[in-house]
């Protein structure tokens, strides 16, 4: 969260991305940005745990486990 407010104290950032963050460390880094960016998660996401960092209210995710599955089901 030090990390994420020494961005914030920064002018010019556009997103800011939460990388490697679980659930809860996800919903105190979106309270703690607001609305001052935009946010990204990204880290150890798959198709189990997607939902549940949308519903953290992140703008985007990235997400490397379901292309590679979908191309291992093709």
């Amino acid at each position: 969260m030090e990390e994420i407010q020494e961005i914030l104290d920064n002018d010019g950032v556009h997103r800011i991305l939460i990388d490697n963050f679980n659930y809860t460390d996800t919903q105190k880094a979106i309270e703690l940005i607001g609305d001052q960016c935009l946010t990204e998660s990204s880290g150890g996401i798959d198709e189990v745990t997607l939902r549940h960092y949308a519903e953290c209210g992140v703008n985007y995710i990235s997400c490397g486990a379901l292309t590679i599955r979908f191309l291992i089901w093709i």
